[in-house]
C-alpha cells in the first residue's frame, strides 16, 4: 500500500503540492488529472525519491521513503511519458546503466537481465 500523508512541497513562495493525503491499495491503479502546474510531476518525484517533500510523509508498505529511499527505489518501478533511454546506447548497456544508478548487485543484475 502506498500512503501519503499531509504530503507538501514548495520552491521558495511557490506551493507545488500542499497537504495531500491519500492512500493506494495493492493491486490498485490511479491516474493524476489536472492542468500543467497543479503538481502532478512534482507529487509523483517525490513519491519515487527524486524529491524531498517539505512537509509530509511517503510510505509504501509502512516504510517511510524519507528512510529508505534506496531501498524503496529497489521495489518500485516508474513508466515515464518521456523516452529516458540513452540513445547511443543499446537496451541492454541502458538497463545495465540503470541498474547501476539504483545501485543494484552485480549478482541480481546478471539474474535479472539473464546474463550468465
Amino acid at each position: 500500500m502506498i500512503k501519503c500523508k499531509s504530503l507538501t512541497k514548495t520552491f521558495g513562495d511557490l506551493n507545488a503540492v500542499d497537504n495531500v493525503s491519500f492512500e493506494i491499495k495493492n493491486g490498485s491503479f490511479i491516474g493524476l488529472l489536472g492542468p500543467n502546474g497543479a503538481g502532478k510531476t512534482t507529487l509523483l518525484k517525490a513519491m519515487i525519491g527524486l524529491l524531498d517533500p517539505t512537509n509530509g510523509d511517503i510510505s509504501y508498505d509502512d516504510i517511510v521513503i524519507n528512510k529508505d529511499t534506496i531501498g524503496i527505489k529497489k521495489r518500485i518501478g516508474v513508466v515515464s511519458q518521456h523516452i529516458n533511454l540513452d540513445k547511443e546506447l543499446s537496451i541492454y548497456e541502458n538497463m545495465v546503466f540503470s541498474s547501476k544508478l539504483y545501485k543494484m548487485k552485480k549478482k541480481i543484475i546478471n539474474l535479472e537481465l539473464n546474463i550468465y
